[in-house]
């Protein structure tokens, strides 16, 4: 053979596989194996890991040597090593509370790329699991109690979970507020616990143990979901002071504050302050689901509640302090269909100002979902916006809805 010749039969490899994949990256630019995510390579860092840079310098370099020495190189051999490096290097990343959250820092946005079907949303540019067992996940990941927070909206998620729990078992309440209108013993545990009426009818808490099984595993997982209707308020409140003379400074919850008076004046400083830390190891929640809310939106502007959506994170933040093994997903409001609302109510539900108060926000909420402890959910009000047939009412949606997002909260938890 003479030297400066190069003999590559393509058509021994231009129908296979690993060819066709590395081809098009390399023709396209960004774009992995799968087909089904475009990456940015300022993720990847170092340019020479790229296999697009890769795959050519090596390419050039055998092409060079086979220029100048006239030897035949093994393409098959090349092709083989770049497939298995772009394989392992780009494979599909699991749809985790990790990757999720990563997103969400690093775009400043939910991630919400996906699409409906029927009543059905899957993800895409990430896995979710087709099939899980739910004991075997809750055991797995050590999960004793879910804790949901938030008004109608949670309430509805809370029912989605309960019933997806009751599918492998069942469930016994174990204490609730029989109507929102009227003071109940809910907190009757909590001295000088005062509870005044709220503005949500079917806000009403409720607490539930249950027995769920697939047949070879079985697990109790305490549910429960606490009525809170804004980011502060106080509907639920301790009232201790020196002029009623009822201050303890021995109170279980307040041991280490050094104060002569714990009280808690507002429901969140309540719920976190005084009525969680008298749980058990076992009952604490492991997980604490916030869900956006619309109350907020009928009684304050974007400042007002930029501040207090920060402040009631911080309580979340030292309340769940001394349990590392808590976890808070934020589940961001939905899609108000502002063509459904009830007329009466058009004026204050709006969409641009639910979007407007959770916009402007969302730079706070990124500050924690950094600490580790709080994880950032799928774009939740991106997602409904495109189910306009589930929504009844302008602010909820059908069961079929929720029921959803449950199902992809647990396949989300359940990734091995």
């Amino acid at each position: 053979m003479e030297a400066g010749t190069v003999l590559i039969s393509f058509e021994h490899v231009v129908n296979t596989k690993r060819y066709l994949h590395i081809m098009n990256y390399i023709s396209e630019g960004n774009r992995p194996i799968d087909g089904k995510t475009t990456y940015s390579g300022s993720v990847y860092g170092n340019m020479w890991s790229k296999p697009k840079t890769w795959f050519s310098i090596h390419f050039l370099l055998f092409f060079f040597i086979g220029l100048i020495t006239g030897e035949l190189f093994d393409i098959n051999s090349l092709l083989d090593d770049t497939y298995r490096h772009v394989k392992t290097r780009y494979k599909t990343p699991n749809c985790t509370f990790d990757f999720l959250t990563k997103k969400a820092l690093k775009s400043g946005q939910y991630f919400s790329n996906g699409a409906w079907g029927h009543t059905k949303w899957t993800p895409t540019g990430c896995e979710v699991p087709s099939r899980f067992s739910l004991p075997e996940c809750l055991q797995r990941n050590n999960v004793n109690s879910v804790l949901v927070l938030g008004d109608s909206t949670a309430k509805k998620y809370t029912d989605a979970i309960l019933a997806q729990l009751q599918d492998y078992g069942s469930c016994e309440v174990l204490k609730d507020e029989p109507s929102h209108d009227q003071q109940t013993d809910y907190f009757d545990d909590i001295p000088y616990v005062s509870i005044k009426r709220g503005e949500c009818s079917t806000c009403t808490s409720a607490y539930y143990e249950c027995q769920v099984t697939d047949g070879i595993r079985s697990k109790t997982t305490y549910l429960e979901y606490i009525s809170m209707e804004h980011f502060m308020d106080s509907v639920v409140t301790t009232q201790r002071n020196s002029v009623l003379k009822n201050c303890d400074d021995t109170l279980y919850q307040f041991r280490n504050w050094d104060v002569a008076c714990g009280t808690s004046l507002t429901t969140q400083e309540f719920i976190f302050n005084e009525y969680l830390p008298l749980k058990t190891s076992t009952t604490y929640p492991k997980i604490i689901i916030i869900v956006g809310n619309f109350h907020d939106m009928t009684k304050r502007n974007v400042a007002s509640f930029e501040r207090t959506l920060a402040w009631f994170m911080d309580v979340v933040k030292q309340g769940t302090l001394h349990h590392r093994n808590t976890k808070i997903i934020w589940f961001e409001p939905t899609f108000i269909h502002t063509e459904k609302t009830i007329e009466r109510y058009q004026k204050y539900h709006q969409q641009h100002k639910n979007y407007n108060l959770y916009e402007n926000s969302k730079e706070k909420l990124m500050s924690y979902f950094s600490s580790g402890k709080f994880k950032a959910f799928y774009g939740l009000m991106d997602i409904s916006k495109r189910v306009p047939f589930l929504n009844k009412d302008g602010i909820h949606y059908e069961h079929d809805y929720y029921d959803a997002i449950v199902n992809l909260f647990f396949q989300t938890l359940c990734h091995h």
